[in-house]
């Protein structure tokens, strides 16, 4: 990945039931969040695509490490989505919610499984969408943050939209 370009395309966001985690981290830590809901979901990683999102609410330019707020999760688009919506849910029950202290200290792997799951209507809009391989591990993450990211923000400047913005089609 670390050789591979960034090439940045027009595309489309379904929209959808967003069923999400939420946190603040540094961004190279949504990899491994959006592996937890995956796992939670039963998905491989090779069937992550159309699927799990995450969602950067951020300018990582202005603002650093642990302060950038994500969420990651799963896009219910059909039938079959409702049901893992429904367990997904259903995983709340057995959750005990991190303390203040410790949504700071856990560690992001200890983190994930103590996050609850939350739910929003997403709409449809236009999008860049890149496809880049990735192996979840350490290098994966910074990849993501020191190439990936800037390779969106810098397609959206390029083509008239300012990044962090919604865009309806």
């Amino acid at each position: 990945g670390a050789l591979a370009s960034v090439v940045p395309v027009d595309g489309v966001f379904p929209g959808g039931t967003f069923v999400y985690k939420y946190t603040q981290r540094d961004y190279a830590a949504t990899n491994s969040m959006v592996e937890s809901v995956g796992k939670d979901v039963g998905l491989k990683p090779r069937d992550y695509a159309d699927q799990l999102y995450t969602v950067y609410l951020d300018n990582p330019n202005d603002m650093g490490g642990r302060r950038q707020r994500f969420a990651a999760g799963y896009l219910v688009t059909d039938k079959a989505g409702k049901s893992v919506q429904k367990t997904l849910l259903q995983r709340n029950q057995e959750i005990r919610p991190p303390t203040p202290v410790e949504l700071w200290d856990l560690p992001a792997s200890k983190l994930w499984a103590r996050l609850a799951y939350q739910t929003a209507e997403l709409p449809s809009v236009n999008a860049a969408v890149v496809q880049f391989p990735f192996t979840n591990g350490f290098v994966s993450a910074m990849i993501q943050s020191w190439k990936v990211i800037p390779a969106l923000r810098a397609y959206a400047k390029a083509n008239g939209q300012r990044p962090g913005r919604r865009h309806n089609r």
